[in-house]
């Protein structure tokens, strides 16, 4: 075995991560029913950097902010600086989010509070923690591992008593001096309603003060379009914020002791810009019969999971721009890591979305696939195939792109790894 791991001690792992809080108050991301800006923080958010360089001198630069998401703009100015000042391809910089609903959204461009300084201020702040990255690499020995966590997170979908397990997929990189852990979870990081006021990374950041701090830790969220801790939350409030991040972070800090599973990397990216037609919606008549229905529902309703659909669904639907919703091109990325492949989405997936995808590709590659989602852009709900009616859910009714962009976004990453695979 000693052999074996000394043979994998191939890999060059750097590590970085500065804060990213923005001062003074600012309007949240996240929530429609929210209008009153930030009164202060609960805990700081950052910018977190893992580089990874193999044998053969392939790179991947992973960016993960603690924010909503990173629109497609602010990733493109992003991979500019980091390609000017640092020697990497473009193609290798995976730039994500880790979808907390208590960060500033002021960095979408499309937005009237869009602040220039601010995003400034993020893109510096990236380029120096990058360089951080790659100046600390350092040799490493790769290892995987799957955990299962329970009573955490549930399909949202579904109502309360669900005996849901949610996947966490862990790379963990043993360097001399310490070890480096990323983590792909699958959950709407939400236990924070839209009544909080104060800057959080919510569930991630509660989690992380429960975790190892012998270890560096780097977040990226995957298929968790319809996975949230709406029926698993007691309450809204720090309490129940601590109680289900220790629940996660008891998980990975067991799995860590226990990863047993020596990978070898290999990194190639292969990236894809890809256009999606724009949704029509309800026609102005369906959408006001739906509106005038989910208003009903909302105020006969007792169970707060469903009256929270509803009112999800609602605030949607009484959005200023429902219904403009024009095509764009998105990115998408594959990354084969030589024992398993990332696939970068700036879209959110649900859970059976993710797992036919993972299933597809495992088919194709013969590796383990993990979903990265609000990577490369943020472009919301991948909607499902069905058409609208009055019994859509949230999601479907929230998806700006057609019916049919599952299948194209679907052949566009089959082309990837194909592409890979040669």
């Amino acid at each position: 075995m000693q052999s074996v791991v000394e043979n994998m001690r191939k890999t060059k792992v750097g590590y970085s991560r500065s804060e990213i809080t923005p001062q003074g108050t600012s309007r949240m991301a996240g929530f429609d029913l929210r209008k009153a800006l930030s009164v202060g923080v609960l805990d700081p958010l950052y910018i977190t950097v893992l580089f990874l360089e193999d044998l053969e001198g392939g790179q991947l630069i992973v960016c993960s902010y603690d924010l909503l998401g990173v629109d497609s703009q602010f990733c493109e100015l992003v991979r500019k600086e980091i390609t000017n000042r640092c020697v990497i391809s473009d193609s290798d910089i995976l730039i994500s989010a880790t979808h907390t609903h208590s960060a500033p959204g002021n960095i979408f461009s499309n937005k009237d509070i869009y602040d220039i300084e601010y995003v400034n201020f993020l893109i510096e702040t990236t380029i120096v923690t990058v360089e951080k990255a790659i100046a600390n690499a350092s040799f490493s020995i790769p290892y995987m591992k799957t955990t299962n966590v329970r009573n955490l997170a549930c399909i949202r979908t579904e109502g309360p008593g669900q005996d849901f397990i949610m996947r966490t997929n862990l790379l963990v990189l043993e360097r001399e001096e310490d070890k480096v852990v990323l983590c792909l979870l699958q959950c709407h990081p939400t236990i924070l309603d839209e009544n909080n006021l104060f800057l959080s990374r919510d569930l991630i950041g509660s989690c992380e003060k429960f975790l190892d701090n012998k270890y560096q830790y780097i977040f990226l969220n995957g298929a968790c379009g319809d996975i949230s801790t709406r029926y698993t939350r007691n309450e809204s409030n720090i309490a129940e914020l601590n109680r289900l991040g220790s629940i996660l972070a008891n998980d990975i800090n067991e799995a860590i002791k226990n990863t047993e599973v020596v990978v070898d990397l290999h990194l190639r990216t292969v990236k894809r810009s890809l256009f999606l037609s724009g949704a029509k919606g309800l026609s102005d008549e369906k959408r006001k019969e739906l509106i005038a229905l989910l208003e009903e529902k909302i105020e006969n309703c007792e169970e707060n999971g469903l009256k929270r659909e509803y009112q999800s669904r609602l605030a949607v639907l009484k959005r200023p721009n429902y219904g403009k919703r024009s095509g764009r091109n998105i990115c998408i990325s594959v990354t084969d890591a030589g024992a398993f492949i990332i696939v970068g989405l700036p879209l959110e997936l649900n859970s059976l979305q993710g797992k036919k995808y993972e299933e597809l590709l495992r088919k194709i590659s013969k590796k383990t696939t993990w979903i990265a989602c609000y990577t490369g852009g943020y472009d919301g709900y991948l909607p499902s195939g069905r058409p609208l009616d009055f019994q859509s859910n949230y999601e479907d009714i929230a998806a700006i792109y057609q019916e049919n962009a599952q299948i194209e976004v679907r052949e566009c990453i089959i082309d990837c790894v194909n592409e890979l695979m040669i």
